[in-house]
Order: structure tokens, then C-alpha cells, then sequence
């Protein structure tokens, strides 16, 4: 279960994922979407290195996209394509200048953005995450970020908050050997037991997360897999 549900299922969310944020029809009318960031986690050193995220739709091309970032009353910097950003909390306003159909136009989004200071998982701090299959035993999501000094990225932060018959009937047409695996998972807990994958940097190795499996919340699977 676990290569299938954290390994197979990882490399499938990595795979659609643009195609389970966007249905058709925003795609269809939207010629370019600025994605909200979310938080920032660094090491003890350096800076989080931030930049626009940007969808654009066919036939549009980019222009320039560019940001300026505030904290507070002051301007820390100004109409830049990436920003180095030390812990703290920022306004970001983000432009993108595009050409659609001919004309020129301006997209503009703005939002909060928080650059926290952390640090990556050890091996002993992943050998500490419980994990149980019995709903409700294992950790919660909020303990394992505490246990791994880091709070990830989760699926949910990409996709929003997912059931596992979701989960399953998105899956089918993609890869059915995922779709079998939550087909168990539901004769375990339920359709409407929401699922979420945490993904967590490990110190040892670069290359490497430590992955966990979470149904309403709580960890039911955890492995070290390729980063992705």
C-alpha cells in the first residue's frame, strides 16, 4: 500500500496536477492567472527566493511579469522578476503584461505572503512521526510539522480539501492502478474520508522527502521518497 498510495499516487498529483487545479472552463476564460503564494519555509541561513506564478492560457505571450514587495509602509523592492526575501511578513503585488489577441494587457493580483525560518527533517525526527491505520491514532498534521520543523506542502494546498471518493474518481482516468489502491482505502474508511498527502524536506539528503499519508487529518502511512 504504501509504494502504491505515497510513491505511485506522488508522481500522479505531480503528473495532473495542472489539470486538477483549473477546470476547463476557467482555463477557457482566463488568458492569464497569477497563482497566490503560499507561505515560504528556509534553512537557518539565507533567503527564500520568490517569484511570480504564472498561468497563461494558448495563443497568449508574456510580456513581462514582474513584483513589487512591501513590508509594512516600506518598499523592499521594486518591479523585480525575483526577489530574495528574509523571514518576515510582505505585501506582494504581482504584474504580469501580456499580449492577447493582438492588444496589450495588464493583469495585476495582490496578497500577503509569510517567509518563516525553519529547518529540515533528521532521520530520527521521521522515525518519530506515529502513524496508525486506525482513524483518528495517528499524528495530526499540525504535530508531524512540529516533529519535522517545517510545514511542507500538502496536496490540499494545490487541489483544496479532497475526499477520498474524489480522489478515486479524478485518479480512474489517469493511472487505474492508483484508482484500485483507493478503492481499498475506501472499503477501510469511507467516501467521505478526506485524504491529503504532506511532503517534507529531510536534511540528509536533498534529494529526499519524507511523505505522509493522512486521512482526516491524522497520518496513516509515512515514507522517504525522490523528491519531486
Amino acid at each position: 500500500m504504501r509504494r502504491t498510495l505515497l510513491g505511485l499516487l506522488a508522481a500522479v498529483l505531480i503528473a495532473s496536477g495542472s489539470t486538477l487545479v483549473a477546470t476547463p472552463a476557467q482555463a477557457a476564460t482566463k488568458p492569464v492567472t497569477i497563482k497566490k503564494l503560499s507561505t515560504q519555509w528556509i534553512g537557518w541561513d539565507g533567503a527564500a527566493v520568490v517569484k511570480p506564478n504564472v498561468k497563461k492560457a494558448k495563443k497568449v505571450k508574456i510580456v513581462r511579469k514582474a513584483m513589487t514587495v512591501q513590508q509594512g509602509s516600506r518598499v523592499v523592492r521594486r518591479n523585480k522578476t525575483a526577489v530574495k526575501l528574509r523571514p518576515g511578513t510582505y505585501r506582494l503585488t504581482t504584474k504580469v503584461t501580456y499580449k492577447h489577441k493582438g492588444k496589450k494587457r495588464t493583469a495585476v493580483a495582490r496578497q500577503k505572503l509569510v517567509v518563516r525560518q525553519g529547518r529540515c527533517a533528521t532521520r530520527a525526527d521521521y522515525a518519530a512521526i506515529k502513524v496508525s491505520m486506525t482513524a483518528g491514532a495517528g499524528d495530526a498534521v499540525a504535530t508531524v510539522a512540529r516533529t519535522v520543523h517545517n510545514s511542507g506542502f500538502l496536496a490540499s494546498d494545490m487541489l483544496g480539501e479532497m475526499t477520498l471518493g474524489e480522489w478515486r474518481d479524478v485518479i480512474a482516468d489517469i493511472d487505474p492502478e492508483a484508482a484500485a489502491a483507493f478503492q481499498e482505502m475506501i472499503n477501510l474508511y469511507g467516501e467521505d474520508a478526506v485524504m491529503d498527502i504532506g511532503s517534507y524536506t529531510i536534511c540528509q539528503n536533498k534529494r529526499k522527502t519524507v511523505d505522509v499519508l493522512y486521512i482526516d487529518g491524522h497520518a496513516i502511512d509515512k515514507a522517504i521518497e525522490d523528491a519531486v
